[in-house]
């Protein structure tokens, strides 16, 4: 989210970290609705 609010866009942000386009929007639109607790692992069914 540092990278994203200093204007870096997302392309930039994925191959920086390491994941894919969409991982980083999905981040974002977590971090919008949710602030920084979206941001944390969401539990996976077994």
């Amino acid at each position: 989210m540092l990278l994203a609010a200093d204007g870096v866009g997302n392309q930039v942000i994925a191959d920086t970290v390491g994941v894919s386009r969409p991982t980083v929007n999905l981040w974002r639109d977590r971090y919008v609705e949710r602030g920084v607790r979206g941001l944390a692992d969401e539990r996976r069914p077994a």
